[in-house]
């Protein structure tokens, strides 16, 4: 495929999209984070506490798949000391 004047193949593709996504995982690790340095608290993530946990266990779930275990255990801190939920 040719785009914007490079060849591309169907892998530089995919590893393209796997670092766009990794970048707005990690966007949105350091967004929660702060807020939760901040306030305690992840007030940022809207829908009340289902929607917290599912927003944060997907975020342990991504950080697992890649490794970055340290994240992970923030993620879960979190989670379980403002929220109490597991």
């Amino acid at each position: 495929m040719n785009v914007n004047g490079k060849n591309l193949t169907h892998e530089d593709l995919l590893n393209t999209i796997d670092d766009a996504v990794y970048e707005i995982n990690i966007l949105l690790y350091k967004t929660l984070l702060e807020e939760y340095n901040v306030n305690g608290k992840v007030d940022i993530i809207r829908g009340g506490p289902y929607k917290v946990r599912k927003e944060l266990t997907n975020l342990i779930e991504y950080f697992e798949k890649v490794e970055e275990y340290e994240r992970c255990s923030k993620l879960k801190q979190m989670k379980e000391k403002y929220y109490g939920l597991s």
